[in-house]
């Protein structure tokens, strides 16, 4: 077999176990809505209908010298994808702690200003 008859083999087992598996856990109809890409209705935490699409690939990885794939690496890219995330959470709490900071500065100010208003009202 080809790598191409393998992988699309290995696409079609993971689609019927993974449909089986949804299909059982959310007690709904699962759809074929292309190729590797499956959806359902399901309802949200406040009962609202919502529609879910899961989609399974099979990734070849990235294009070496040779003019082949090197093997795609999952165990990398999830620790790549948690360093990004931990990264934008660290900037994102940087940027919330200046603007707190700088709320605590104006209104420091602000009092400040009212404090020298009132004083020169008082002369």
């Amino acid at each position: 077999m080809t790598k191409m008859e393998l992988e699309n083999l290995l696409r079609v087992r993971i689609m019927n176990d993974i449909k089986e598996l949804l299909s059982e856990k959310y007690d709904t109809e699962m759809y074929v809505v292309g190729s590797g890409k499956l959806a359902f209705y399901t309802i949200d935490a406040e009962a609202n209908d919502k529609s879910v699409k899961v989609e399974i690939s099979i990734p070849r990885g990235t294009r070496n010298n040779a003019g082949g794939y090197d093997e795609y690496d999952c165990a990398f890219e999830a620790e790549a994808y948690r360093l990004e995330s931990d990264e934008k959470a660290a900037k994102k709490a940087a940027i919330a702690e200046k603007k707190a900071r700088d709320a605590e500065q104006r209104k420091q100010k602000a009092l400040e200003r009212e404090a020298k208003k009132k004083k020169e009202a008082q002369e």
